[in-house]
């Protein structure tokens, strides 16, 4: 959060990746975050997490859900799992529910939530379908809704919208949450 940042030739080794954990875990910290693009899609993330893993740090994957495959392969070197659904209004009408049910019942085996991007695009059955898959997999897994921010053309989400989405999911999730996209209020990305 310091915003001092360091350059390091790409790909990052994962020596060079375990030792810059080691001098940022000499301050307090509650994970390391592993994110994008999508972390899955890099072979040498897997030696990474084993190395972060080892210094008795817990692992925080950030992922857009999709490929299970890759999941299945390191779901033991991570702790907890920051999963996004990847709707259809948002993917230009592509899919990807039987990815992410796939996905979704390997990271139960781990602290996970799931994470929706909510626009004026979003469709109710859109919706429906997510609450309705992470209910099948565990009623207790946390929701996050999160409305877009309506820049670059994106149409923003009505706040009666997100409540009324809210208390739909609530019917069948323990744990539903309404969190803004705060990494944009603060000019973070």
């Amino acid at each position: 959060g310091s915003r001092q940042f360091q350059a390091a030739p790409n790909p990052v080794s994962a020596a060079v990746l375990g030792s810059a954990v080691e001098n940022l875990c000499r301050s307090p910290h509650h994970s390391v975050s592993l994110t994008g693009g999508e972390p899955l899609l890099q072979p040498q993330a897997v030696e990474a997490i084993a190395a972060i893993r080892s210094n008795k740090i817990k692992t925080y994957l950030e992922t857009n859900g999709t490929l299970p495959e890759a999941l299945t392969h390191i779901i033991g070197n991570v702790d907890i799992i920051s999963m996004d659904f990847k709707l259809p209004s948002a993917m230009a009408g592509k899919s990807y529910w039987r990815e992410h049910e796939a996905f979704l019942r390997i990271a139960s085996q781990r602290e996970v939530f799931v994470k929706i991007v909510l626009s004026g695009e979003t469709s109710k059955a859109e919706m429906n379908q997510s609450i309705a898959l992470i209910a099948s997999i565990d009623r207790e897994i946390p929701l996050i809704l999160q409305p877009v921010t309506p820049i670059n053309g994106v149409a923003a989400v009505t706040a009666a919208t997100m409540l009324e989405w809210q208390e739909l999911a609530m019917i069948q999730l323990r744990n539903v949450r309404v969190i803004p996209q705060t990494h944009k209020m603060m000019g973070q990305l």
